[in-house]
């Protein structure tokens, strides 16, 4: 695929991932101790959660359609991008089809994170094999106090290890969570093939224009 990746570094990702290969101990233990410390109290968290609203429980995959539509609706509050996506006919389809896969190289996972009844934290995941690839991951901010994203993290991590999964890919984008959480990482390039030469020089022409407006 080489001859056909964008240069320049802008074009290059660095991709971190949670490594469970050793099981999940191992991986708490790889964290370094500001981590641990953040677990810890994550734990205080979800002890006041229980006390407040009532006991939290993880499920793995539920099937219930309406924590995708519920999932959709915390994030398109959280980003003006995520609303306009979701607002998409073919968006919500296209959440309820891979949800609902049960291909042997690409399944849907949708695990949810409950205090009582009430649902406060979802993540859709797409898995292949041993490997988990997160994909969309919204809360209730009704709840943010109780740090319940980290809260359904820790309990994914702990879920997944006991279910194959060795590796928690997440993918695309440097946001804090996954600077946390991560203990692994590798690089990915883009890059793309074009359908006529005429395409592919205009596409160039941009890409060096766009790259060096981005080093100034």
């Amino acid at each position: 695929m080489d001859p056909y990746r964008y240069e320049g570094s802008y074009h290059r990702q660095l991709i971190r991932f949670v490594n469970l290969r050793g099981g999940y101990d191992a991986y708490r233990q790889a964290l370094p101790r500001g981590v641990t410390k953040r677990i810890s109290r994550t734990a205080g968290y979800r002890r006041a959660l229980e006390r407040d609203v009532g006991e939290v429980s993880f499920v793995w995959n539920d099937s219930d359609p309406a924590s995708h539509s519920l999932l959709l609706k915390w994030k398109s509050a959280q980003y003006e991008y995520a609303r306009k996506w979701a607002s998409a006919p073919s968006s919500r389809s296209m959440v309820d089809e891979l949800a609902a896969s049960e291909n042997e190289d690409c399944s849907g996972v949708t695990s949810v994170l409950y205090a009582g009844s009430k649902p406060i934290s979802i993540v859709l995941s797409l898995k292949s094999g041993h490997i988990l690839a997160p994909w969309m991951l919204a809360y209730d901010p009704e709840f943010s106090h109780f740090s319940p994203g980290t809260i359904e993290w820790i309990a994914l991590f702990e879920e997944a290890t006991a279910r194959g999964v060795e590796i928690v890919d997440f993918g695309y984008g440097d946001k804090r969570y996954k600077q946390r959480f991560g203990t692994g990482s590798y690089m990915v390039g883009a890059g793309a093939v074009w359908a006529s030469r005429l395409e592919s020089g205009t596409r160039s022409a941009y890409r060096s224009v766009r790259f060096r407006d981005k080093q100034r």
